[in-house]
């Protein structure tokens, strides 16, 4: 009598497995794009300020030997980093420079490229903890004299430090000289 009035309930609907599935896959794709923009906004900045610090680099070293060709110390010393202004002075360059110049005359030319590189892992300056959170970047520049050639030797600090606590903001490299130095070489001295 309860049907007569109600009539027979519907019979269960089953359930579309496609249609789980797609919903499922499309939500794991909307996580991973929501994933992907925020690393693109927190990450495009460090990874743009830390490309603009490896080409300031490479522009740095041609620019601090032609300084030194033109005895132009005070150009030359403002291409030294903050961090190594206080012990990398003008007079120091000056002292440097003068000194393979007596040994050897005139520069003549520099290398358009550095020669060798090298990398290795050390503890930031005024660091007592030992831990390692700094990369240093050394580079090699051939230079010729009037009578033999030198080798040009730049120095770069990159600070990773922000790689160990998640903070890629203080990732940074700054493109200016950390530590310079220029010797004649070996068969001149």
């Amino acid at each position: 009598m309860l049907f007569a009035a109600y009539g027979a309930p519907a019979p269960p609907r089953g359930k579309n497995p496609l249609l789980i599935v797609l919903g499922v896959c499309g939500g794991c794709v909307l996580l991973i794009v929501i994933g992907v923009v925020i690393m693109a906004v927190v990450i495009a900045p460090t990874v743009k300020g830390l490309a603009g610090g490896m080409v300031k680099m490479t522009q740095t070293m041609p620019a601090f030997l032609a300084d030194l060709k033109s005895h132009d110390y005070k150009s030359a010393a403002s291409l030294i980093d903050p961090s190594a202004q206080g012990r990398l002075t003008e007079s120091k360059i000056r002292s440097m420079e003068e000194s393979v110049e007596k040994k050897l005359g005139k520069m003549q030319s520099y290398g358009t490229a550095f020669s060798s590189t090298e990398q290795r892992k050390v503890s930031a300056p005024g660091d007592t903890t030992g831990q390692i959170s700094m990369v240093e970047y050394i580079y090699s520049y051939p230079v010729t004299y009037q009578k033999g050639s030198a080798t040009a030797t730049f120095k770069f600090l990159f600070d990773a430090s922000g790689a160990k606590t998640g903070d890629l903001s203080k990732m940074k490299i700054s493109g200016k000289v950390t530590d310079f130095s220029i010797q004649a070489d070996s068969q001149q001295q």
